[in-house]
């Protein structure tokens, strides 16, 4: 495995792009890791990219009824949150000007592999948690498995673009 150099990654020249970022996100270091977790925060942000991608939910109510129970102003933070990180889109609804609608970016849609990973990883060690009949198909054909949950998270995001 290659040594990082923790001297040279604190010492790189950055874009003008990338600067911006990085002091938008009021980020702690320059590693694209640590970027990454203070982007998604806590379990909360990554719950609601869940609950978009696996579950399709788009709206502020469907949010509160997810089984963690997220408070109120955690909710609108982190919807907030990932809105400013152009990971979802924050839209009045066509039906019922009331509502308001949040829907998945590309960059948001691109969470799901990870999301994936996530749920595989979480799989192995913690079995009796997974949804019936994917405990046997981890333990079999973890490629196939991560490949078609794959294919249902980003066939749902495609499959709601579409309803536009």
């Amino acid at each position: 495995m290659k040594e990082v150099d923790s001297q040279s990654t604190e010492n790189k020249q950055f874009t003008s792009r990338q600067k911006d970022v990085i002091e938008e996100a009021g980020v702690r270091s320059k590693c694209p890791i640590s970027i990454a977790l203070d982007l998604l925060g806590d379990k909360w942000t990554i719950l609601i990219l869940r609950d978009m991608l696996i579950f399709g939910k788009q709206y502020y109510g469907d949010f509160l009824k997810s089984g963690e129970h997220i408070s109120t102003n955690l909710l609108a933070d982190r919807l907030k949150r990932l809105e400013r990180w152009k990971m979802v889109t924050r839209e009045v609804d066509a039906e019922n000007a009331a509502k308001v609608r949040y829907q998945l970016t590309e960059k948001g849609r691109q969470f799901a592999p990870v999301l994936v990973k996530l749920l595989l990883w979480s799989g192995e060690y913690h079995e009796a948690w997974l949804p019936e009949g994917m405990e046997e198909r981890l333990e079999k054909d973890p490629m196939g498995l991560e490949r078609d949950l794959l294919q249902i998270m980003m066939g749902q995001a495609d499959s709601r673009d579409d309803e536009e």
